[in-house]
């Protein structure tokens, strides 16, 4: 599968580089673990396969393409500052600045990490314009490309990135190494890909992956100019090979969890547990007005359908996350409780008749109904429901039809086989 749109450099045969190529983790630190379909990626791998590949080849590059970054929230900072010492470690090249790192501003970017943006018009000492890498008798001259249209600016100001377009390739060229590999690191559409595939200026073009559909994984585009690769999302797995033939290698849990990285995941871990408590004070005094009543007032009246949940893998849901020492992280708690950080579970010992995947998870909060259940009927759209937890890596061989069977019950003789029925 080629990556090139002319390949003009004399590239030495006897001593090729080996290409490691990751991007795209958006906040996916380490697999969840929830399946076994869907283990791959995290930092703690990723550390195993770059020794060991290292060990192997000894002219290897390791490329990032950035988008590292979660989404923004208080447990997104832990992450980026996890993030950012484990790549010092990991020692990128250069790591292509991404819209997700873009959204938290260039302050929280760390100056010993190589960030690059070529068409950043901006002198930020912290964003490099180009990198020229000297491995043996290769030289490569790497440049980065983020499309305008893929971060945040003000229309009122001047812009911060240009457009691809022969103005700024003209300016590029002015600096380009002679006799080097020309590499660009790539983030935006088809059309600016086709610009500079069309330019015939670089030996290899490295995409970062426009999606965060672990389970669709779209690897490739194929252009008027080519096919071109794209790094897998979520930080699933590596392109690798020696230049230029690269392939997907994924990294499952043939690459154990390395011991460099057990410092920075015990403190992130001891952080979020932290965090926890502190916003657990918050959400405490919201508990009051509580829209949730449990399974156990549900009971009272349903009783047949509650034994059909007691049989259920949902109603031991928060002890998987106990034994993996998980309980007090939110990302994983909000798919194995009753209505958490929405005035429900607040944790295993204040309120625990919200914990395990209940009732109200599917009909939705009770409360009322309970109160008057003549009056207020709950029901919500029960592939809805299911599909928002099982989803991605987190559940990769869900279907409804068949996952639904396993939990399904009758409300009143009514079986429902696409949607939660009203009572």
């Amino acid at each position: 599968m080629s990556l090139l749109g002319t390949a003009f450099v004399a590239y030495s045969a006897d001593s090729q580089t080996w290409f490691m190529v990751f991007g795209d983790m958006r906040g996916e630190i380490k697999p969840c673990g929830c399946s076994a379909e869907g283990d791959m990626g995290g930092l703690e791998r990723r550390a195993s396969y770059l020794e060991q590949r290292r060990t192997e080849h000894q002219q290897s590059l390791y490329f990032d393409l950035g988008n590292n970054f979660p989404k923004q929230s208080a447990q997104g900072a832990l992450k980026i500052e996890l993030i950012q010492k484990s790549l010092k470690t990991l020692k990128p090249e250069v790591i292509l600045l991404g819209g997700t790192e873009w959204q938290y501003g260039l302050d929280i970017l760390d100056p010993q990490l190589p960030y690059l943006a070529s068409n950043f018009l901006d002198n930020d000492p912290k964003v490099l314009k180009q990198k020229i890498i000297e491995k043996g008798q290769n030289i490569f001259d790497v440049w980065g490309f983020l499309s305008p249209d893929q971060v945040y600016q003000n229309p009122n100001a001047k812009p911060l990135f240009a457009d691809a377009n022969e103005k700024l390739l003209t300016k590029w060229q002015d600096s380009f190494k002679e006799g080097a590999t020309r590499v660009l690191l790539f983030r935006g559409s088809e059309k600016e890909l086709e610009f500079f595939a069309k330019s015939k200026q670089f030996d290899v073009i490295l995409m970062g992956n426009p999606s965060d559909d672990e389970l669709n994984q779209q690897l490739s585009l194929q252009t008027s100019e080519g096919e071109f690769l794209r790094v897998a999302t979520k930080g699933q797995g590596a392109l690798e090979g020696a230049f230029p033939h690269l392939k997907m290698v994924w990294l499952y849990s043939s690459f154990p969890s390395h011991s460099s990285q057990s410092t920075f995941f015990e403190k992130y871990n001891a952080d979020v547990k932290t965090l926890f408590f502190q916003q657990l004070e918050i959400q405490a005094k919201l508990q009051k007005d509580s829209p949730y009543v449990g399974t156990t007032t549900c009971q009272t009246c349903h009783v047949a359908e509650v034994k059909i949940w007691q049989k259920s893998r949902h109603a031991h849901a928060f002890a998987t996350l106990e034994k993996v020492d998980k309980q007090y992280d939110p990302e994983c708690i909000q798919c194995h409780t009753v209505g958490f950080q929405k005035q429900g579970f607040l944790s295993d010992r204040l309120t625990p008749e919200f914990k395990n995947v209940q009732c109200e998870n599917c009909h939705g909060a009770s409360k009322a109904h309970a109160t008057n259940p003549a009056a207020t009927k709950p029901a919500l759209d029960a592939k809805a429901m299911c599909v928002s937890c099982h989803q991605g890596s987190h559940s990769p061989t869900f279907q409804f039809e068949p996952y639904w069977a396993k939990i399904q019950h009758s409300l009143f003789g009514q079986n429902a086989p696409n949607s939660i029925q009203p009572h």
